[in-house]
């Protein structure tokens, strides 16, 4: 199965874990029109409340389709017919602390904000066991509890405890009367959080 990748924030506004949009949040963040380091926050509170399908508009337009298009994990990973995509990012969380935004420059019509952050993400482990359950019936194997156990903890290591440097200067341009980010965004990808793939659902559980 294709697993999640995590991205350094220069490939974060261009698709750091990239995902559908499941319920957006109530009240959901905005860019700012006067405050380039706000609109860095908000990108960022935005990401952390998996409001995705918001996340292009902290973006210019040179660069808005793209991150549209790699915000959606569900086009990226693919339909697993009897799998519930939607239930496994819902039980996704993210987390951005520390973090702190610094303005270093602003003329006006371009500017640079310092991010110092780390992103955390985690996975909650019963949509995991459901997940896992519906991934190897999907395959035809039999979802035992043994099964589920040997797969499980392979699965929870691509998301418990990892965390991705989003520390970088960011370039924000002054665009249609708000502030928002301005990136060629897309390169320095690193590898999945543990390095290496979810076992496959047909491998023995352990004794």
């Amino acid at each position: 199965m294709k697993h999640v990748r995590t991205r350094r924030w220069s490939f974060l506004a261009g698709g750091l874990l990239a995902l559908s949009m499941i319920g957006a949040p109530a009240l959901a963040a905005e860019p700012s029109a006067d405050d380039p380091v706000a609109t860095v926050n908000g990108l960022l509170d935005t990401i952390a409340a998996k409001d995705f399908a918001a996340v292009s508009s902290f973006v210019c337009a040179q660069y808005a389709e793209q991150v549209a298009s790699t915000f959606d994990l569900a086009a990226q990973m693919g339909e697993i017919p009897g799998v519930d995509l939607a239930a496994l990012i819902a039980g996704l969380q993210f987390t951005v602390d520390p973090r702190t935004a610094t303005l270093v420059s602003n003329d006006g019509a371009a500017a640079v904000v310092d991010l110092q952050a780390t992103l955390s993400m985690a996975l909650d482990e019963t949509v995991a066991r459901d997940f896992v359950k519906q991934l190897l019936e999907a395959q035809g194997q039999e979802a035992s509890d043994a099964m589920i156990d040997a797969v499980l903890p392979e699965l929870m290591a691509q998301f418990e405890g990892q965390t991705t440097d989003l520390s970088e200067s960011v370039d924000l341009t002054l665009e249609n009367g708000v502030w928002l980010v301005c990136e060629p965004f897309g390169s320095d990808e690193s590898p999945a959080p543990s390095g290496e793939p979810v076992a496959s659902p047909a491998a023995s559980p352990a004794a």
